[in-house]
């Protein structure tokens, strides 16, 4: 129905435009009025034969080469396929329409080629749509579509022309270049200078401090572990033997709905499973694999918080309507999924917001995934009949608010029909955007840096490597193919300015290198020179904050062997 790019990744600065299928959108709405004649997947089918046709004829007139119209018939004929498949596979359905006899008989004329057959499908395709528009146009039933940003600070709506009289924010453009240091990076160099001088004799206290927060990572999994079985085995249980007792039409209601929790349990297991294994044996190596893990992991566990609200709601519209079940079993099975409910609300909020805080040490996102239910239309979205709604628009990105790079924009549509008419509001599209700057971007980050002269020893010390704090401009392409490369990935190059001290007598000495960033910039390799002592050197940089890491218990700790590994 909305016609949209996969796997959608948008410029952060861009325009994105938005089509409106108005062929499907008719045929949907039909549906809604229980008034479709013909299968919507046969009206698909000879609206692309339709369009097909068009092309076809515009390409063998624009078109001079012998070679070139072939290529044009070939794809005719290739595109032509599905429909003629569709009508061979539902004949028995189909034989006894006149819409059948005829396009038989049309293909019957061979002499005069595929002109009676399009004939046909043009004619019936005009009909059933005129009878459908009319049809819709009488109805109350009206189009819905609405767009919100979400960002750390939760979801907001914006404005799309022609769909809503919501104010525009105005252009807010987020620069593709790095002009000058942001705040949040000047601390990260302190922070940074502060770990290099803490832990300059004992860069193994780094790794005990990782296997230490992985150690509070693990008790926050298991506590969840615990919470699940709790799920799963009591409440649940206590609800399907419940259930077992009732009505076969409530056991036929509530069945799928019931094992579709169950199952969505059962995958959040394994996905915790996963992840737990992977914190047990934690390597700096590992830690892209736990953030992508922990953060499909916090997203599931929102879709189970809506499926469980979902079906106690189910469960107490079932029981007001249904005065026949026996009150002892009405209050049995409203207390049993209510205590599902709330086990899982306090599983998705309280004890998944502990893990999604100790889990900061993988994975620095703090946005939380838009549900379908929690988007909300305000009172300033058009409620549209199916003549008003507008075939495509365009929305300017740089309009919908205040936003970064790795924020989201969602598009909802809806079908609904006002009070009088029986009450239904049905989603029928449901898509997020990620925001991303498509082509060459820089930043400026902090780092802490590992300097490895290429000749010769550090002054004073016998250590291998030096640590300094630095930052590195680092320039990136950004891809609007690959979510895993934006979102993970992100490779770049650029130039990484330290303070180092070779001398060891606290003068802090500059150094300037080239260097190579992967993983969001948490991993730098590069080389660069000591300009003050005209010493090479190769360089490993971690971007600061290190995982998500304060400094804070390096530093309260009155030497570096302090924290242990556990």
């Amino acid at each position: 129905m909305i016609e949209v790019s996969k796997p959608y990744i948008i410029d952060i600065n861009g325009r994105l435009s938005i089509n409106i299928d108005k062929a499907i959108l008719l045929d949907t709405l039909i549906g809604s009025l229980d008034q479709r004649e013909y299968p919507s997947e046969m009206l698909e089918l000879i609206n692309q034969a339709l369009r097909l046709q068009q092309k076809t004829l515009m390409s063998m007139t624009t078109t001079g080469s012998r070679e070139e119209r072939l290529k044009a018939l070939d794809n005719f004929r290739d595109g032509m396929a599905p429909l003629l498949i569709y009508l061979v596979e539902h004949q028995d359905n189909l034989a006894e329409t006149q819409f059948y006899k005829d396009l038989e008989e049309a293909l019957g004329k061979t002499d005069q080629g595929y002109k009676p057959y399009f004939q046909i499908l043009d004619q019936y395709y005009e009909q059933v749509t005129s009878r459908y528009t009319a049809i819709v146009s009488k109805s109350s039933v009206k189009f819905k579509l609405g767009g919100w940003l979400n960002t750390e600070k939760g979801a907001e709506p914006f404005h799309i022309e022609g769909f809503d009289s919501i104010s525009s924010k105005g252009i807010i453009q987020v620069p593709r270049f790095a002009t000058s240091i942001p705040q949040s990076e000047v601390d990260n160099f302190n922070e940074a200078r502060k770990l290099a001088d803490s832990l300059q004799n004992n860069t193994e206290v780094l790794i005990d401090y990782m296997k230490k927060r992985a150690s509070n990572t693990i008790d926050e999994l298991k506590t969840i572990e615990t919470k699940l079985s709790d799920i799963l085995d009591n409440g649940l249980k206590s609800f399907e033997s419940r259930l077992d007792s009732t009505s076969a039409s409530i056991q036929q209601k509530f069945r799928q709905p019931v094992n579709d929790l169950k199952q969505s349990l059962n995958d959040f297991r394994v996905d915790l499973a996963i992840v737990k294994n992977d914190v047990q044996n934690i390597t700096l190596n590992k830690a892209l694999d736990i953030a992508i893990e922990a953060d499909s992991l916090i997203k599931d566990a929102g879709r189970l918080k809506i499926e469980a609200e979902q079906l106690y709601k189910m469960v107490t519209d079932e029981i007001a309507a249904a005065p026949s079940i026996a009150q002892k079993l009405k209050s049995g099975l409203t207390s049993d999924i209510s205590n599902v409910q709330t086990q899982i609300k306090n599983l998705a909020t309280e004890y998944l917001n502990e893990l999604k805080a100790s889990l900061a040490v993988f994975n620095e996102s703090n946005i939380t995934e838009l549900t379908e239910t929690a988007a909300k239309f305000t009172s300033s979205t058009f409620a549209l009949g199916y003549n008003d709604v507008p075939a495509s628009t365009i929305l300017d990105v740089r309009t919908v608010g205040q936003r970064e790079v790795g924020d989201e924009i969602y598009f909802k549509a809806t079908i609904v029909r006002d009070s009088t008419s029986n009450a239904f509001d049905e989603t029928v599209f449901w898509q997020k955007y990620s925001l991303f700057h498509i082509g060459l971007n820089s930043s400026i980050r902090a780092s802490l840096i590992f300097a490895d002269k290429v000749n010769g020893n550090f002054a004073n010390t016998s250590n291998d490597f030096q640590l300094a704090p630095s930052y590195s401009a680092i320039f990136k392409i950004g891809s609007r193919k690959s979510m895993f490369y934006n979102k993970y990935f992100t490779p770049g190059l650029g130039v990484n300015v330290s303070t180092l001290d070779f001398n060891n007598d606290n003068t802090p000495e500059i150094g300037i290198g080239l260097t190579a960033a992967f993983f969001k910039d948490y991993l730098q390799i590069g080389y660069g020179r000591n300009m003050a002592t005209d010493d090479n050197f190769w360089l490993f940089g971690l971007r600061l904050p290190l995982f998500g890491w304060a400094t804070t218990g390096i530093e309260s700790a009155p030497s570096s062997t302090a924290i242990q590994s556990n």
